[in-house]
Parts: C-alpha cells; sequence; structure tokens
C-alpha cells in the first residue's frame, strides 16, 4: 500500500490571510494513512497447510504455558498439561489477619488438598485438537 496523498491548499483554513498567486495547492504524502495498523486491516499470512498439521498441538500448548500449565505428559498426538490452582500466600495471610484467623479454617485444608486444574490436548484426525479439562483435589 502506497502512502496516501493529501492536498493542501495554503489560506484555505484561515481566512484573512493572502497567499502569492504563484503559490499553489502542496502534496504531502501522510505515512500515518498508509502504516496505520488501526485503520487498515494487517494482510492475513496464508499458513502453510504441511505446518499447519504438525503444529496445531504445539500452538495450544504454547497458549496454556503462558497461563500458567506445565507439561506433564508429551507424546506426538497428545499432551497433558497441569497447574495449581489456588490463591497465592500473601492473599491468604492477609485475610486470615483481616478476618481475625478465621480464614485459617479455609486456607488450612486447601494447603492439605490443593486444587489441580489439568488439560489433555488430543489431537483428532482431522487435525483439529480436542482439549478434556479435569479440576481434582489431591
Amino acid at each position: 500500500m502506497s502512502r496516501s496523498p493529501i492536498v493542501l491548499s495554503p489560506g484555505a483554513s484561515m481566512p484573512g490571510t493572502t497567499v502569492p498567486a504563484t503559490s499553489g495547492p502542496r502534496t504531502l504524502s501522510c505515512a500515518f494513512g498508509a502504516n496505520c495498523a488501526c485503520v487498515f486491516a494487517p494482510k492475513p499470512v496464508a499458513a502453510d497447510p504441511a505446518l499447519a498439521s504438525t503444529d496445531v498441538i504445539d500452538v495450544e500448548v504454547a497458549k496454556l504455558t503462558d497461563l500458567g500449565y506445565t507439561v506433564v505428559e508429551a507424546g506426538p498426538d497428545e499432551v497433558l498439561m497441569e497447574r495449581r490452582m489456588g490463591i497465592p500466600f500473601c492473599y491468604n495471610l492477609g485475610l486470615v489477619v483481616v478476618t481475625g484467623l478465621l480464614w485459617l479454617a479455609y486456607w488450612i485444608p486447601r494447603i492439605r488438598h490443593p486444587r489441580f486444574d489439568t488439560r489433555r490436548l488430543t489431537r483428532a484426525a482431522d487435525g483439529s485438537v480436542a482439549v478434556e479439562r479435569v479440576v481434582v483435589r489431591r
């Protein structure tokens, strides 16, 4: 996409100013109009079909890793990921202080038996990824 030409006529925006007869309209090119991602949608990139079938699980693993999951088991067509669910220690300690030790009745059982969010990613025959989610206490 090329830069968008903008034609400016001198003195048109300011009434009462005199403009010499030799000066005509000026043309400027606007970098904002041609390169702004918020105005013009980026062109979609065509994916390589050979890579798309092998990288589908890797893309999902990358997304879940950003959310705090860790890989427990990995195979060519299946990945098992897991993360520990719970409230951070500082929040728990603050709630214990604020509630006058009443929060300990909630916190102690969850320290002994934390919840784990487990996701099993399986590649289907059509190349898509099936995600199975299980939340258990251990």
